[in-house]
């Protein structure tokens, strides 16, 4: 339908609306078909969330981490050579530092829980960033 003043279309832009085989031609503008701005917002959402949901997911998981700890945890001998006396140490690097630690036989346990609960909340951190830039890439591939 053609108005005395011109045509809106659904995005906004105003002009004559010609057929579709001269707007071809002529390079003229033709919106997607859809009634309002608002359809496309809703559909955006509804694709956003499954990657909302799943950044949740994994934000609760970290939120109940309880303590950690980052290093690798080996045995090492006071004498090399003969392979006698084993103790376990943790090594790690924190704010570009390499340690050492000795980890006393009774800690044993309680340290290896904390290094198992830091590699989880490292494998979530990577899984909330990978989901956080594919979601940023879709939000603006659309627009």
């Amino acid at each position: 339908m053609v108005f005395p003043f011109g045509h809106f279309s659904a995005c906004g832009r105003r002009g004559r609306r010609p057929s579709r085989a001269k707007a071809d031609e002529k390079g003229a503008h033709f919106c997607s078909g859809r009634a309002s701005g608002l359809a496309s917002r809703a559909e955006e959402s509804q694709r956003e969330r499954p990657w909302e949901a799943a950044i949740r997911t994994r934000l609760a998981a970290v939120a109940k981490l309880g303590a950690m700890r980052p290093g690798t945890l080996t045995v090492q001998y006071r004498n090399p050579g003969e392979h006698k006396t084993p103790f376990h140490q943790i090594s790690y690097t924190h704010k570009g530092r390499s340690r050492s630690e000795y980890v006393r036989p009774e800690n044993l346990s309680a340290v290896r829980r904390e290094i198992q609960t830091y590699k989880r909340f490292r494998r979530l951190v990577d899984e909330i960033i990978d989901l956080s830039l594919e979601a940023s890439r879709l939000r603006h591939q659309r627009r």
